[in-house]
């Protein structure tokens, strides 16, 4: 068996897309099978197809903006005091899977001028 061939690449791509982490991805797509995918595959996929690799790439882009999008929700939510160290810890944790997932959008990065040279 090629399991090259047989890992349902496009499901997995979509459910990162869609805001799953790899593992629960992995584990979406192992409920409805016989023989298991292990992380190793994911591995395996990545060197030995850059296609692959970019789309998956792609998808953790567009995982990035659930992420902030589920910041955005969260900023209109109204919470009673006791829930505020929770929420923000939700929102620290979005906000950093945001910027590892697509850093180029939403790291916090400082863009240095000819000035900070001086």
């Amino acid at each position: 068996m090629n399991w090259f061939k047989e890992f349902p690449q496009e499901a997995f791509l979509s459910l990162i897309a869609s805001g799953l982490t790899e593992d629960e991805a992995l584990q979406n797509i192992n409920l409805e099978r016989k023989l298991k995918f292990g992380d190793t595959v994911l591995v395996q996929l990545q060197v030995k197809s850059s296609e692959f690799k970019d789309r998956l790439e792609e998808a953790k882009r567009q995982r990035a903006d659930v992420w902030f999008n589920g910041i955005a929700k969260s900023v209109n939510k109204v919470i009673e005091k006791e829930e505020v160290p929770a929420e923000m810890l939700k929102f620290e944790q979005r906000k950093y899977l945001a910027a590892i997932d697509n850093p180029d959008k939403y790291s916090e990065k400082k863009r240095l001028s000819y000035r900070d040279w001086e």
